[in-house]
Protein backbone atom coordinates (compact mmCIF):
# COMPACT_ATOMS: atom_id res chain seq x y z
CA UNK A 1 0.00 0.00 0.00
CA UNK A 2 1.30 3.45 -0.91
CA UNK A 3 -0.60 6.75 -0.40
CA UNK A 4 -3.80 4.73 -0.16
CA UNK A 5 -2.98 2.94 -3.40
CA UNK A 6 -3.15 -0.82 -3.62
CA UNK A 7 -0.18 -2.12 -5.59
CA UNK A 8 0.62 -5.40 -7.27
CA UNK A 9 3.07 -7.75 -5.54
CA UNK A 10 5.95 -6.45 -7.67
CA UNK A 11 4.96 -2.87 -6.78
CA UNK A 12 4.76 -1.71 -10.40
CA UNK A 13 1.00 -1.66 -10.97
CA UNK A 14 -1.76 0.28 -9.24
CA UNK A 15 -4.53 -2.28 -8.80
CA UNK A 16 -6.91 -0.28 -6.62
CA UNK A 17 -7.36 2.38 -4.01
CA UNK A 18 -8.47 2.23 -0.39
CA UNK A 19 -10.72 5.29 -0.44
CA UNK A 20 -13.04 5.83 -3.41
CA UNK A 21 -13.82 9.33 -2.06
CA UNK A 22 -10.25 10.51 -2.68
CA UNK A 23 -9.92 13.76 -4.66
CA UNK A 24 -6.21 13.84 -5.63
CA UNK A 25 -3.77 11.01 -6.39
CA UNK A 26 -0.01 11.17 -6.79
CA UNK A 27 1.37 7.92 -8.13
CA UNK A 28 4.92 7.26 -6.93
CA UNK A 29 7.94 6.83 -9.18
CA UNK A 30 8.49 3.23 -10.28
CA UNK A 31 4.86 2.51 -11.11
CA UNK A 32 4.52 1.57 -14.78
CA UNK A 33 0.88 0.54 -15.05
CA UNK A 34 -2.51 1.71 -13.87
CA UNK A 35 -4.40 -1.56 -13.81
CA UNK A 36 -7.93 -2.44 -14.90
CA UNK A 37 -10.55 -0.87 -12.67
CA UNK A 38 -7.85 0.78 -10.50
CA UNK A 39 -9.85 3.97 -9.85
CA UNK A 40 -13.25 2.57 -10.82
CA UNK A 41 -16.00 4.50 -9.07
CA UNK A 42 -13.79 7.25 -7.62
CA UNK A 43 -16.44 9.83 -8.44
CA UNK A 44 -14.72 12.61 -6.40
CA UNK A 45 -11.30 12.19 -8.03
CA UNK A 46 -10.32 15.45 -9.78
CA UNK A 47 -6.66 14.93 -10.72
CA UNK A 48 -3.95 12.32 -11.02
CA UNK A 49 -0.23 13.03 -11.10
CA UNK A 50 1.72 10.11 -12.51
CA UNK A 51 5.47 9.61 -12.86
CA UNK A 52 7.38 9.40 -16.08
CA UNK A 53 7.39 5.76 -17.07
CA UNK A 54 3.67 4.99 -17.06
CA UNK A 55 3.27 2.74 -20.09
CA UNK A 56 -0.25 1.41 -19.73
CA UNK A 57 -3.67 2.38 -18.41
CA UNK A 58 -5.98 -0.62 -18.14
CA UNK A 59 -9.56 -0.86 -19.28
CA UNK A 60 -12.13 0.87 -17.10
CA UNK A 61 -9.31 2.22 -14.89
CA UNK A 62 -11.06 5.60 -14.75
CA UNK A 63 -14.66 4.54 -15.22
CA UNK A 64 -17.15 6.61 -13.21
CA UNK A 65 -14.49 9.19 -12.33
CA UNK A 66 -16.98 11.92 -13.17
CA UNK A 67 -15.02 14.82 -11.66
CA UNK A 68 -11.65 13.94 -13.25
CA UNK A 69 -10.25 17.05 -14.91
CA UNK A 70 -6.55 16.28 -15.41
CA UNK A 71 -4.00 13.52 -15.62
CA UNK A 72 -0.41 14.74 -15.58
CA UNK A 73 2.26 12.42 -16.94
CA UNK A 74 5.66 13.97 -17.64
CA UNK A 75 7.52 13.33 -20.90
Amino acid sequence: MNNGLKLSKDGKTVIGINDTNITHVTIPYGITTIGEDAFYGCSSLTDIKAPDGITEIGGDALRYCYQLKSITIPD
